[in-house]
C-alpha cells in the first residue's frame, strides 16, 4: 500500500492507488478461494 501511495503522489493521480488496491483485493480473494478449496499447490 505504501508503494501505491508513492505512485499516486508522484504521478498526481489517485487512480494509481485505486488500481493497486483493486489488485490487492483480487490477490486476497484468490488466496481465500484457494484456502477454502483445499488446493495448496
Amino acid at each position: 500500500m505504501e508503494g501505491a501511495v508513492m505512485q499516486a503522489r508522484t504521478c498526481h493521480d489517485i487512480g494509481y492507488f485505486d488500481r493497486n488496491i483493486a489488485v490487492l483485493r483480487y490477490y486476497i480473494t484468490m488466496l481465500l478461494a484457494t484456502e477454502n478449496s483445499g488446493n495448496f499447490g
